[in-house]
């Protein structure tokens, strides 16, 4: 995908991703889990790529699609723990080890295993952020949003109960529309009225919704998403496999 870049890049928006499909656990050709693969290691490797052969501008402003799973959200995924802040530990979640405690197929695993996908990547952004301070690298997670095929792979119960559910929710301010979630991307790709430093993961505020004002997820989830160490830990697997 990188050599098909003839021009250099300034606004760059990561969006390829998913819930994995039935197969979620199921490992690639270089032992990942399909979800890993589809949501971290992938769009790793083409920012590598284009980090490599300088295809991104000096000043560029890189924008990775989060989720609010990424952080936890009640009634869908627990906020993601991680047992160390080393790279074993963390190949532990990208191989699908036992020791990731998701492992085995299930509607409650694959929203897991998206969750520590998601988080892994928001990880490994913040990483980026800290290695090129004169380009802008931020995780956004959209929120909620109706309309979207975010559960097209996902298990058979969401797609089937998420399209009812969808409007219902809009109507109580527990989602959005699309446009509200692409405002956050624009705003952040931008950098309109961003007050928030590079590497910054922003999402909902609250750990039950996925709507309303996109916030500064460090600040509540610093352990997690404050964590230099562990923000290394994830470089250092992914360049594992990529390299």
């Amino acid at each position: 995908a990188v050599q098909c870049v003839s021009n250099s890049i300034g606004i760059l928006l990561l969006n390829a991703g998913g819930l994995g499909g039935p197969d979620f656990c199921d490992l690639t050709s270089d032992g990942v889990t399909q979800v890993m693969a589809t949501n971290t290691i992938g769009t790793a490797a083409f920012v590598e790529g284009l980090l490599a052969s300088k295809k991104l501008t000096p000043s560029a402003s890189v924008v990775y699609s989060s989720s609010e799973v990424g952080r936890g959200l009640t009634g869908m995924a627990p906020k993601p723990v991680f047992a160390r802040d080393d790279a074993e530990c963390i190949l532990d979640h990208i191989f699908g080890r036992p020791a990731c405690g998701y492992a085995e197929k299930g509607t409650a695993n694959q929203m897991m295993a998206y969750s520590y996908s998601k988080a892994v990547g928001t990880l490994f952004v913040s990483h980026l952020a800290r290695e090129n301070p004169d380009m802008r690298f931020y995780s956004v997670s959209p929120g909620m949003t109706h309309s979207t095929a975010a559960v097209g792979n996902g298990p058979a119960i969401l797609q089937m109960i998420m399209p009812c559910m969808m409007p219902l929710m809009t109507c109580a301010g527990q989602a959005h529309s699309p446009e509200v979630g692409a405002k956050r991307y624009l705003d952040a790709l931008l950098g309109k009225d961003m007050v928030h430093s590079s590497g910054t993961f922003l999402a909902s505020g609250p750990d039950y919704a996925a709507t309303g004002p996109a916030v500064d997820q460090g600040l509540k989830h610093g352990d997690l998403f404050n964590n230099p160490k562990l923000q290394e830990a994830v470089a250092v697997a992914i360049r594992q496999i990529i390299k």
